[in-house]
C-alpha cells in the first residue's frame, strides 16, 4: 500500500490527460469540491455507478435513435424528438439522449409476483425490469397507420374493479384500438396478458410487435424466433410471448433490415432472425377489413420469485394472491370524492407492489432499497394496517446495520439511522406496548452512532458546531454541506 502511494499516479493521470487534450480530471474534481464543505464522503459510489449505467444508455441511445427517426420509437422519443413538439430538447450539445420529459409510466402486477411490468402513456408494455417492450398497431391497407406512440392524444385509466389494469384507447380514421394490461396468476405462473379490442375502419393489419427498447431508451434483443405454427415468439432464449390466436403472417428484422414495420406493409415473411446490432424486431400480424372487429390477446411468462443477487437483505415474498383477497386486511375508506377515491385505491395497489419484500420507491428507475423511502413508506404502510409487511421488513434492517450502528443502503446518508429508530418507534406507537420492532442492541448501536457522528464536529466553533457532518444532500441535489434534513431525524 504504501508504494501505491508512492507511485505518482497524480502526474502520469495528468499527463496522459494533457497529450490527449483533456481536461485535467484531478484538477477538475477538485475545483467542483471547492464549492462544497470538507466531507469523508465526496461522490457515493451507489450514485455515480447508477449515473454511469443511466448515461451509458443516453450514448446508446445518441447512436441510435436520432439516425434512425423512420423507426417507431416509444411515446417519449417521439414527443421529445420532435421539433414542432412542446416537449422538444435540443440535442446537439447533448452529452447523452435521455427520457426527460415524459417519465410517466403505470406499474401493474399482482400479489406474490415480483416482478412489476410497466406500461406507458400510449399502452407500451415492458414485461420485466429494465427489458424490452410489447407494442401495438394497426397498419392500413390505404391512408393514415395508426401507432399509439404517434399519437398526440389518447385515453388511459386504471381499471381496479377486479384487479389492477390499465386500460388504453386510441383512434383515428383507420382503427379504433383498446388495450388492456394486467398481471394474473395462471397456477403457480405469474403472466402479463395484454387484450387488444381492434375495430378496423378500413381494411389492415392489427400487430402485436416487440420492440427493442423500453421507457428509458434502448435495450437490446438480437435473436427472435417464432415457433412452427407462429404462436410462441422466443426473445433472446430467455422469455417466450404466447399468442392466443395465430396469426396470420409473422415478421422479423434486423438492424441492417431496418424496422419491422416495413416487412408487414410489403408482407415480408419471416420466422426468425439474429441482430449483431441489439435491434432486431419481429411482429405476429392479424389480417382485418373494414368495419370487422377482432380480439386479439398475447401473454408473457414472467418470474415470480427474486433472484439469488436480491435475497440477501430481503424478507421473503408474499404467498401468491388475487388482489382481492390479497386487499383484504388492508385499510378501507369511503370518499365522497371519486378521484379521491382512485387515487387512494390505486396508491394502496402500488404499495402493495412495492412492498413485498423490500421497501422500494419506484417501479424502474428507483428500484432499488433506500432507508429514506422505505421508513417514509412503512410509516404509511401502518396507516393501512399492515403491521405485518412493516414487522417483516424491520426485521432484516439488521442485516444492513455495520459493527458501528450506521444503517447502511447509500455511502453518506446520514438521516438513515434517525429514519429506522422513528419506524421502530412508530410501530410501537401503533401496535402498542410489548410490540417490539428491533432489538435493544440494535437500537442502542444506531443510537450511540449518531451521537459519536455528531461529536465529531463538537471540537468546531461557529454555526457548524454539534451538528452531523457534511453530506451529499437527502435528494443529493447540491454539494457536500451541512444539511437540516439529517440533523432533523439525527434529533
Amino acid at each position: 500500500m504504501r508504494l501505491f502511494n508512492l507511485f505518482p499516479w497524480r502526474f502520469i493521470i495528468r499527463r496522459i490527460a494533457h497529450r490527449q487534450g483533456f481536461l485535467d480530471p484531478l484538477e477538475l474534481l477538485a475545483r467542483l469540491r471547492r464549492f462544497s464543505q470538507p466531507s469523508e464522503v465526496q461522490e457515493p459510489i451507489e450514485l455515480i455507478r447508477a449515473g454511469m449505467i443511466f448515461h451509458a444508455r443516453g450514448l446508446v441511445n445518441t447512436k441510435v435513435i436520432q439516425n434512425n427517426l423512420d423507426w417507431i420509437w416509444p411515446y417519449w422519443i417521439i414527443r421529445q424528438f420532435s421539433p414542432d413538439d412542446p416537449s422538444f430538447i435540443p440535442r446537439a450539445f447533448s452529452f447523452s439522449h435521455v427520457n426527460l420529459t415524459h417519465r410517466n409510466w403505470t406499474a401493474i402486477g399482482v400479489p406474490g409476483c415480483l416482478e412489476i411490468p410497466i406500461v406507458d402513456p400510449r399502452g407500451m408494455v415492458t414485461p420485466h425490469h429494465d427489458d424490452w417492450s410489447m407494442d401495438h398497431w394497426f397498419l392500413a391497407e390505404q391512408g393514415e397507420d395508426l401507432f399509439p406512440s404517434r399519437m398526440t392524444e389518447a385515453i388511459q385509466r386504471l381499471k381496479l374493479e377486479d384487479g389492477h389494469a390499465i386500460e388504453t384507447l386510441c383512434e383515428n380514421e383507420a382503427a379504433k384500438v383498446t388495450l388492456e394490461s394486467e398481471v394474473i396468476w395462471e397456477g403457480e405462473q405469474p403472466l402479463l396478458k395484454t387484450r387488444a379490442k381492434v375495430q378496423a375502419h378500413v381494411n389492415g393489419k392489427f400487430a402485436f410487435v416487440v420492440r427493442p427498447c423500453n421507457p428509458e431508451g434502448i435495450q437490446f434483443i438480437e435473436r427472435l424466433s417464432f415457433s412452427d405454427d407462429g404462436g410462441i415468439l422466443d426473445v433472446d432464449g430467455k422469455n417466450e410471448v404466447h399468442f392466443e390466436q395465430l396469426p396470420d403472417s409473422i415478421h422479423t428484422s434486423d438492424y441492417r433490415h431496418g424496422d419491422v414495420v416495413s416487412d408487414i406493409r410489403n408482407a415480408r415473411l419471416s420466422r426468425k432472425t439474429l441482430c449483431e446490432a441489439g435491434l432486431a424486431t419481429a411482429a405476429a400480424s392479424y389480417n382485418l377489413k373494414a368495419g370487422e372487429e377482432g380480439i386479439f390477446t398475447c401473454s408473457i411468462p414472467i418470474r415470480a420469485r427474486p433472484e439469488k443477487s436480491e435475497r440477501r437483505h430481503s424478507p421473503p415474498p408474499p404467498a401468491p394472491a388475487q388482489w382481492e383477497d390479497y386487499l383484504k386486511s388492508w385499510t378501507r375508506v369511503s370518499l365522497p370524492d371519486a378521484r379521491m377515491q382512485e387515487i387512494f385505491e390505486s396508491s394502496k395497489r402500488t404499495l402493495a407492489l412495492l412492498s413485498q419484500t423490500d421497501i422500494l420507491p419506484g417501479p424502474f428507475t428507483y428500484r432499488r432499497f433506500w432507508f429514506r423511502d422505505a421508513c417514509l413508506i412503512g410509516n404509511a404502510l401502518l396507516g393501512l394496517g399492515q403491521d405485518k409487511i412493516v414487522a417483516k421488513s424491520l426485521k432484516v434492517f439488521p442485516s444492513r446495520q455495520k459493527l458501528d450502528g450506521y444503517f447502511h443502503s447509500q455511502e453518506g446518508e446520514w438521516d438513515s439511522n434517525g429514519q429506522v429508530l422513528w419506524l421502530a418507534d412508530r410501530f410501537e406507537q401503533v401496535m402498542g406496548p410489548g410490540s417490539f420492532a428491533l432489538e435493544d442492541s440494535v437500537i442502542l448501536k444506531a443510537a450511540k452512532w449518531i451521537d459519536r457522528k455528531r461529536r465529531k464536529t463538537l471540537k468546531e466553533e461557529g454555526r457548524h458546531k454539534g451538528l452531523l457532518p457534511a453530506g451529499f444532500s437527502a435528494e443529493h441535489l447540491g454539494p457536500n454541506d451541512f444539511y437540516y434534513w439529517d440533523d432533523f431525524w439525527g434529533a
